[in-house]
């Protein structure tokens, strides 16, 4: 009896034409739509342990943000352009809206790890302000941009055609010198 119920799921599964994703591709497919990009994205979800990790020990890109934020819409979208253009084909992500609001050990962790790079909130307390971008090597930050992180009102106004490319070329200076390690921010 079992064998016919394995035999009857694989069967409509076969005729129903699913295909069965991982929790990664899921994760992936949901930024595409939360962020309008294609599927084909280089942005991958992480956790914050993964992010401390990271922080701590890897190399490459990593982005805080959360989906609400006009302004990290228009920061993902315009660092996709830029990473497609020099063939990045993973950039690390935080949804960092939740762990910030709950204030959790895990965000106090990134905090201190980020601290020289953070502004102060009311409170003069260092916090995240997103869109946050850190460009690394080795746990080494070699450049950071939290530009529009501390910008409000309306975000088609501000980022001009002429602005946009301001922001590519940084992001593109950013990128060549990570993945060159050349340090630009590096104190010492």
């Amino acid at each position: 009896m079992k064998k016919y119920g394995l035999l009857l799921i694989a069967l409509i599964i076969f005729v129903a034409g699913c295909e069965i994703k991982t929790v990664d591709e899921v994760k992936e497919n949901t930024f595409a739509l939360e962020y309008h990009l294609d599927f084909n994205h280089p942005y991958k979800y992480i956790t914050p342990e993964e992010a401390i990790d990271f922080l701590q020990e890897g190399s490459g890109i990593i982005m805080f943000g959360f989906s609400s934020c006009p302004w990290c819409q228009s920061m993902v979208n315009i660092l996709y352009e830029v990473a497609k253009d020099k063939n990045i084909n993973e950039i690390y992500y935080l949804d960092i809206k939740k762990i910030r609001e709950q204030n959790t050990e895990e965000y106090q962790q990134i905090v201190n790890i980020l601290n020289d790079y953070l502004y102060e909130d009311k409170d003069n307390n260092k916090r995240i302000y997103v869109p946050d971008i850190y460009f690394l090597n080795e746990g080494k930050i070699l450049g950071h941009d939290n530009d529009l992180s501390i910008l409000s009102g309306n975000v088609e106004e501000y980022i001009t055609k002429e602005k946009e490319k301001e922001i590519k070329e940084k992001l593109l200076n950013l990128i060549a010198k990570t993945f060159s390690g050349e340090c630009i921010d590096c104190e010492d």
